[in-house]
């Protein structure tokens, strides 16, 4: 039997499991045989330590079953941003190639995935008044100072863009202002184009997924049944302990999570309020994800009933001699 692993990653084409917060997407990886796949966390919140609770990381269980990568990296205090999550990602996802195994997508960030999928360089340090000034400009302008600091990385030969190379095309507003921060940046630094700033380096991932549609009144359901458990398990105690020992931390941007340290500082805030409150604050964030997920062109809405076929059809489809 033929791997899909042991390939470079610039030709590994990638399942990726994505969906709505609290659609039940860790329990459909851990029926997955780990001796084959390993999950890579596109999640913004789970890279902290200390808060499995208030992020609903993989359980010890279901990690045993399916190793998962990206989780409990950082402390609570700790900045991250899409350049620090797509080195993390392609490094952990190069390692589970190189060891004979395929890497699965699996998440809730919408951004991080287009990040993977549009391929992005090291970072240079970028100070907030460059990115200010670039973020005054048009979107011609800056595309049009782009092209000119680095001919040829904007292309709209539609051969050449599914290809590859880190080429994008003219109307990717997000690509052409990151790149142009960077080129600026390389400029302000005095530093050169490396061998590592080269095309492959810039190269996209290429990911063909699903994320998980249900009807609403079932999702809603499944929304409040996961809270009130959250809530059982010590999502409380969890939260004020971060809070104690790191402050108003980036960590805390979790969902609920300044709900419940208002809570325990006032006390004016029933138990039942914030229940009410997490629902909500869950439901919406539901909301705006599902919106960028039915816009994402490499994923699929399927229910989870679909999930064991669609990743079986997609090695059918990508790796026909690989059969689990």
């Amino acid at each position: 039997m033929t791997s899909p692993g042991g390939q470079p990653l610039h030709t590994a084409v990638l399942p990726a499991l994505m969906g709505p917060t609290g659609s039940g997407k860790t329990a459909l990886i851990s029926r997955l045989p780990g001796e084959f796949f390993e999950a890579v966390s596109i999640d913004s919140r789970q890279v902290y330590r200390h808060m499995p609770i208030s992020v609903a990381s993989p359980t010890t269980q279901e990690q045993t079953r399916v190793r998962h990568h990206l989780l409990d990296c950082l402390e609570p205090d700790q900045a991250i941003d899409a350049a620090w999550f797509v080195r993390q990602a392609r490094a952990s996802i190069d390692d589970i190639l190189k060891r004979g195994k395929l890497p699965i997508l699996v998440g809730g960030s919408g951004f991080y995935l287009k990040a993977l999928r549009s391929g992005m360089p090291d970072a240079l340090p970028v100070d907030a008044a460059l990115r200010l000034e670039i973020q005054s400009m048009s979107h011609e302008e800056r595309l049009a100072e782009l092209m000119r600091l680095r001919p040829g990385l904007v292309c709209t030969n539609s051969a050449r863009l599914a290809a590859g190379g880190g080429v994008f095309h003219p109307n990717d507003q997000y690509r052409v202002q990151r790149h142009l921060e960077l080129a600026r940046a390389r400029i302000k630094h005095s530093r050169p184009m490396q061998k590592a700033d080269s095309d492959r380096s810039w190269t996209p991932i290429r990911i063909e997924g699903w994320w998980i549609d249900m009807p609403r009144p079932d999702y809603w359901a499944g929304l409040e049944a996961r809270i009130e458990a959250m809530l059982q398990a010590g999502l409380q105690t969890e939260v004020m302990s971060v809070y104690q020992r790191f402050g108003d931390c980036h960590a805390l941007s979790a969902l609920g999570c300044l709900d419940i340290v208002l809570q325990s500082r006032t006390g004016r805030i029933s138990r039942a309020e914030l229940a009410r409150r997490l629902f909500v604050l869950h439901r919406q964030y539901g909301k705006r994800q599902r919106t960028w997920f039915r816009k994402e062109t490499c994923l699929q809405a399927i229910e989870a009933r679909q999930f064991d076929d669609s990743v079986q059809g997609f090695l059918n489809k990508r790796y026909p001699a690989w059969t689990v």
